[in-house]
């Protein structure tokens, strides 16, 4: 007998009338929960083809807005920069990487040779480092703490 059903089995014990909502949110969420556990035993991952995939949707434009705005520039502003860099990396056919210090001085003069570090797929992720994002090493604490918690055994 799995968890779900005894589950069921005793809400349906329970039932009333004014608790129906709250059985049908149980069973929806124990389903939910079902299909869940079995897409993440299951998944698997073509990573050449992510790794292909990233810079093209200059995910280091979030991180460049992020550099001009640590130097000052109000957000709005950074805004439109990174625009007119992507706009000018979409004519060139380029990645906001490739573009050289003097083509980002063209678009605006704050551009120093510090913004390299901020550009890229991977200094773009490793940028995101506040709490609960996105970053490599977030990610990784979380990872640590929930298999801990859940006494999971990393060798299966």
């Amino acid at each position: 007998m799995t968890f779900s059903s005894v589950l069921i089995a005793c809400l349906s014990f329970l039932e009333q009338e004014d608790k129906e909502p709250l059985f049908d949110s149980v069973k929806t969420i124990i389903g939910m929960l079902e299909v869940t556990a079995e897409f993440a035993q299951n998944i698997t991952f073509n990573r050449e083809r992510i790794q292909k995939s990233l810079p093209a949707g200059h995910l280091d434009a979030t991180t460049l807005a992020d550099y001009l705005v640590k130097k000052g520039v109000p957000f709005r502003t950074s805004h439109d920069i990174v625009g007119r860099c992507v706009a000018l990396c979409v004519l060139k056919n380029c990645q906001l990487l490739d573009l050289s210090l003097d083509e980002l001085r063209s678009i605006n003069p704050i551009f120093e040779e510090d913004v390299y570090e901020f550009l890229g797929v991977e200094n773009a992720v490793k940028k995101f480092s506040s709490y609960g994002s996105t970053g490599s090493e977030c990610v990784a604490e979380q990872l640590f703490y929930w298999v801990t918690k859940l006494g999971i055994n990393r060798d299966k």
